[in-house]
């Protein structure tokens, strides 16, 4: 995922970006945050955004040999790559990812699970030359953040897509390198200093009493690709690809408060009416444009120069 050289290890265990000794540090490891961004990404709480996804497939494109490209490899038992092979609609997908560990460990799951049709390939996606009108599916969940030349991966998205092929990600837009705005952080400390203590302990035994920012060096020094250009990832997809759709999933608040802190709100009834309560909040705050949010689901199709052409003459 992180795409520039660097501390790529980091990205060898990525279960440990959301989990600490079985305690969740991460606000989307939340079913009740789960079924809030779901519902903001198909409608429905009960129905997931890669189904969701699939059934467009199936209406749209097509329902058998199809080919698809994963901007981002995922470490998870089951991956939406594999899916998508095992119900039949793709008879090949190919997987790009930096982080070498991590995509062997992934291609050698699916050799054990018998999937046939995938390839692993390790690529810096600042400098992907892709294949000209190749694929049905372009797909990325988490990686597009890490990435600083927009301008050229979308323009080879475009270039990539078929005439009738989506591209489709969901994905971290808010402030680069996480600097979270003064007005952000002014409603995540109000909040933090109004939540009883039990709801603050960190998965070491700390006491979360504020949110600040951790500086833009030690973030590089971490990972140097992390939220490089993530405030310029719409922009520059809506200015190389025709946008079906953005749907806006949260985040503004409830990334920011939950760091480090996830588990408490599943602790009881209390807790749960507490994190509806936050959910609800945050869904106010970004609907009324008081802030904006930090996570998009969005699908776009290649740039059609007759609907641009329209466009220009309807001016």
């Amino acid at each position: 995922m992180a795409e520039k050289e660097g501390p790529t290890s980091i990205w060898d265990n990525v279960k440990e970006q959301h989990w600490r000794n079985n305690f969740k540090v991460y606000w989307e490891t939340l079913p009740e945050v789960e079924r809030y961004q779901l519902k903001s990404m198909t409608g429905r709480e009960d129905l997931h955004y890669f189904e969701y996804l699939i059934n467009y497939i199936e209406d749209n494109i097509g329902k058998k040999g199809l080919r698809g490209l994963f901007i981002g490899c995922q470490e998870w038992d089951s991956t939406p790559e594999m899916m998508l092979i095992e119900r039949g609609l793709f008879n090949k997908i190919e997987v790009l990812d930096i982080a070498e560990n991590l995509l062997k460990k992934q291609e050698q799951l699916a050799q054990q699970k018998g999937i046939a049709g995938i390839q692993y390939i390790k690529r810096d996606c600042n400098h992907l030359q892709l294949e000209e009108d190749a694929y049905d599916l372009i797909f990325s969940v988490g990686t597009v953040h890490h990435i600083e030349r927009l301008d050229s991966l979308f323009m080879q998205i475009n270039r990539a897509l078929k005439g009738n092929g989506i591209f489709a990600m969901r994905e971290y837009v808010g402030p680069n390198r996480l600097q979270f705005t003064e007005e952000q952080l002014s409603v995540v400390n109000e909040i933090l200093s109004i939540l009883p203590e039990k709801y603050r302990i960190t998965f070491d035994g700390l006491i979360k009493n504020d949110h600040t920012n951790i500086s833009e060096e030690e973030t590089m020094r971490i990972d140097p690709s992390e939220s490089i250009c993530s405030e310029d990832i719409i922009s520059s997809m809506e200015k190389h690809l025709d946008v079906i759709t953005i749907n806006y999933t949260g985040g503004t608040i409830l990334h920011p408060l939950m760091n480090g802190i996830a588990s408490n709100f599943e602790e009881g009834e209390d807790a749960s009416t507490i994190l509806k309560l936050l959910i609800f909040f945050e869904k106010t705050l970004i609907e009324k444009k008081v802030l904006p949010s930090d996570y998009v689901f969005c699908m776009a199709r290649k740039k059609s120069w007759k609907r641009k052409f329209k466009e220009v003459f309807k001016k």
